[in-house]
């Protein structure tokens, strides 16, 4: 699942095509987050991410919604 901030993507991110940032499929507990949060319309979280993965996307290493 492919995500993108409003406010733009962390240092270790820059790069990434378009400012899109990867959750991979085998977080499916993150996925889960995130598609609940979608379709609530909350939209404000924190990202760690781990950097640039081989394809050239930000990984997302852990997902935190806020309040």
């Amino acid at each position: 699942m492919l995500i993108m901030m409003d406010a733009g993507v962390p240092d270790n991110c820059q790069g990434t095509p378009y400012n899109w940032m990867l959750i991979e499929e085998t977080h499916k507990t993150m996925l889960s987050v995130a598609l609940a949060m979608w379709s609530t319309g909350k939209k404000s979280a924190v990202v760690y991410t781990t950097g640039l993965d081989g394809t050239g996307y930000c990984i997302i290493g852990q997902l935190d919604p806020s309040n």
